[in-house]
């Protein structure tokens, strides 16, 4: 079993739900999330598979099982394949095969599997990161400049040993260490750490409001670690916050040799955050307090903390690192959580769900991405939860992710807080809104009132004013969120368009080798470097000459001529949440849709790029029919980047134009379905004057504005940078200066012809 299900069956004492256990069908799918019934009949249907929809139910009815052994013509041995049209699960009552609808794709060949940098370039996942005196993450937890942590002595030779301490922590001492394995000394010793570390403390109990009984009960603590200064390329100490993701494992019963055990409390006695919500407003304070003691106290009793991996975040950057790289997911404040809940809190982060925690008493957690992504290994820790409360940031970002997470998780039994009406006077006598859950606890405001208010995710087809106000206002009042992300490498890209947003459709177009694909690579780093879960499928240019092109982009030298710096940027480049289709040539629109499809749902992907259409659709159609197909595409695009809400860059090349002429938006191949459907169109131009490249937008649907971006490359590191306005006017001199001197040649050349 993986971390997650035996989470679930340490937490309910059982087994999990089954997957099929073929090698490909491990994609977990919540109960409770829904597909578009016309997905799974469509595919079932391309694939001639006859089947019915039984009356009155969801159940797809199958004739004959593809997994299944030969029927031999027999009638009882058909129609044993169910699959439910919504939930997408299957299960054969002849051969026993079950899963997800992904996993039901993936035994039929026709879901490619979607790859990482690590797994294109045919290597695994480093677990160490460059330090310019040689050691890596392994050495994290020494010396650094003092005593900082004591490392269990020889513990890469004697024989391990298992202690547990007064606070019941289970520690291993003196294991040697395997790759993505957890030392378990790490958790005792960073909470020790704290009382030695003043700025640490300070920074929890003064400026983010948290009182010491909170900072234990979730095993906070403190530490000094290495974070590389991306100016000076440097590796700096710093104090930092540790936020460790911790399991609840039963102890073993006396006289027992198992072991795990099944928990003795029963679902009907946890504490859930409805029930808390409903105690008396004027419950004393001391008396909590000691409740609090006491379920800690039990838990301490019949459970072994084990720590799954541990987050480190500075005092004074808002960045982090995990430790260790490549581990599990996890949650923080997992082993709070009662035994048999049935309903659960889920924080943004860490602050929050400690926030949430000491104010309401609700134990709470902490998603490991924040906004950003829900992993799959997450979406099966919380299958057993009837109800979820969704508490993200109040904004733009944030309730983004309430509406990916809700479907994910399933909105049936999501429930949101939002905090857009909590307002608080200040000093000043200015009204202010909260933005999280921390900000809501150091102004005093009552969270468990916010928690009681907690309401439904309105149908999605169905909207009254009302259900969106708060939406509305949050887009009123975080304008650059609702902009969009801002790409660093042409700011008038940012100037013109104003950002890169989730729901929209891109075509770039431009002529043949002018540098479509090295510009959307590097534009795709600029974004993914700030968190945007990119997907490319590259349908002309192989994933392994792709990745060294967007690699050396991102490190921004020649690493032909430095590779002894690979391993230090290929390990920082894994880390970018990019990934890639195994497609490659001329490929079914279908199956590319049905890997984007799987993509948004298990790596929360929020922009895809397809490089490009003919490749992708091939060459062998005629006529009309040719752009028939495109046109069909393009509609499929589309329509996917507004359900899925995900932003889609089409690469589209443009039709034959007269030499010399300058693109426009009617030179993009096909009909002209693909403008309009598209909300930007951007061009990249040739030069024909010999001035200078740009890249131009001729349509933006967000603001209207259009524009040329002047730019100049660098081959040598395969990176394009805009040009300022005192290099274009440079440029434009020179060029004039060249036409100048080539047409006083040329009027040499014709007198000299005239005169001989």
């Amino acid at each position: 079993m993986n971390v997650s299900q035996r989470a679930y069956a340490v937490r309910y004492g059982t087994k999990p739900p089954q997957q099929n256990q073929h090698a490909g069908g491990n994609t977990f799918v919540s109960g409770y999330f829904e597909f578009d019934p016309e997905t799974i009949q469509n595919y079932l249907t391309r694939k001639n598979f006859k089947f019915v929809l039984n009356p009155g139910s969801h159940e797809l009815c199958v004739q004959t099982c593809p997994f299944c052994h030969d029927t031999k013509g027999k009638a009882d041995n058909l129609h044993k394949l169910y699959i439910h049209s919504t939930r997408g699960t299957y299960k054969c009552h002849r051969c026993g095969t079950q899963g997800s609808w992904f996993d039901f794709q993936k035994r039929l060949g026709d879901l490619m599997p979607i790859s990482n940098f690590n797994a294109s370039m045919g290597g695994a996942k480093s677990t160490s990161a460059f330090v310019e005196d040689g050691r890596g993450d392994d050495n994290l937890f020494d010396e650094v400049d003092g005593d900082i942590f004591d490392a269990p002595p020889s513990r890469l030779t004697a024989k391990p040993k298992t202690v547990e301490t007064a606070s019941g922590v289970k520690i291993e001492q003196m294991k040697p260490r395997a790759s993505g394995a957890v030392e378990q000394w790490k958790l005792q010793k960073t909470v020790e750490n704290l009382d030695q570390y003043s700025k640490v403390l300070d920074y929890l109990t003064k400026e983010r409001g948290l009182t010491r009984e909170t900072i234990d009960a979730y095993k906070v603590g403190a530490g000094t670690f290495r974070f590389l200064d991306e100016t000076t390329q440097k590796w700096v100490d710093h104090q930092c916050v540790t936020f460790p993701w911790i399991n609840r494992v039963p102890k073993p019963k006396k006289g027992s040799k198992k072991e795990e055990t099944s928990t003795d409390a029963k679902p009907d006695e946890a504490t859930t955050p409805g029930e808390k919500i409903a105690e008396e407003e004027a419950t004393d304070k001391q008396a909590e307090t000691t409740d609090k003691k006491k379920v800690a106290k039990k838990s301490e009793e019949e459970y072994d903390l084990v720590l799954a991996r541990m987050k480190y975040r500075p005092v004074v950057q808002k960045t982090f690192r995990l430790d260790p790289t490549g581990g599990a997911w996890g949650l923080f404040g997992w082993h709070l959580v009662p035994p048999g809940a049935t309903e659960i809190v889920l924080t943004e982060g860490e602050f929050d769900a400690m926030s949430v925690y000491q104010a309401t008493g609700v134990p709470a957690v902490s998603l490991p991405n924040g906004c950003n992504s829900l992993p799959i290994e997450i979406i099966e820790m919380l299958e057993p939860f009837k109800r979820i409360v969704l508490w993200m940031d109040d904004d733009v970002k944030g309730q983004e992710g309430v509406e990916k997470f809700s479907m994910k998780l399933g909105m049936a039994r999501c429930v949101v807080v939002q905090m857009a009406k909590d307002k608080t006077k200040v000093k000043n006598g200015t009204d202010t809104t909260v933005k999280d859950a921390n900000d809501a606890l150091k102004l005093g405001l009552d969270l468990k009132g916010m928690l009681s208010r907690a309401s439904g995710i309105p149908h999605k087809q169905i909207l009254t004013f009302d259900e969106v106000r708060e939406q509305v206002f949050l887009e009123l009042s975080n304008p650059q969120q609702v902009a969009g992300v801002q790409c660093s490498s042409f700011p008038t890209l940012n100037t013109l368009i104003k950002g890169h947003r989730r729901g929209e459709l891109t075509i770039v177009t431009g002529p043949t080798g002018i540098g479509k694909t090295s510009i959307l690579s590097q534009l795709s780093i600029d974004y993914c470097k700030q968190g945007v879960n990119t997907l490319w499928g590259s349908f002309e240019l192989q994933n392994v000459k792709l990745i060294k092109k967007m690699l050396i982009q991102y490190a921004a030298k020649n690493l032909e001529k430095n590779i002894h710096e690979f391993k230090y940027f290929a390990d920082k480049f894994s880390e970018l949440p990019l990934y890639f289709m195994k497609f490659y040539g001329t490929t079914q629109i279908d199956n590319v849709l049905d890997a984007m499809e799987y993509a948004v749902y298990a790596y929360d992907v929020e922009h895809i790029i397809l490089d490009n259409l003919q490749f992708m659709t091939g060459s062998n159609a005629r006529g009309y029919e040719k752009f028939d197909i495109l046109d069909n595409a393009i509609e499929r695009f589309r329509k996917f980047a507004t359900n899925k809400n995900v932003h889609i860059t089409l690469v589209i090349h443009p039709r034959k134009e007269q030499e010399g002429m300058a693109l426009s938006a009617q030179s993009v191949f096909g009909s002209a379905k693909a403008t309009q459907e598209a909300d930007n169109v951007l061009i990249i131009q040739k030069p024909f004057s010999g001035e200078y490249r740009y890249l131009e937008v001729v349509k933006n649907r967000f603001s209207g504005e259009l524009g040329k971006i002047p730019y100049r490359f660098d081959a040598d590191i395969l990176k394009y940078y805009e040009l300022t306005k005192r290099e274009v006017e440079m440029a434009t001199k020179n060029a004039k200066s060249e036409s100048n001197h080539s047409n006083t040649n040329s009027s040499f050349r014709a007198r000299r012809v005239s005169h001989e």
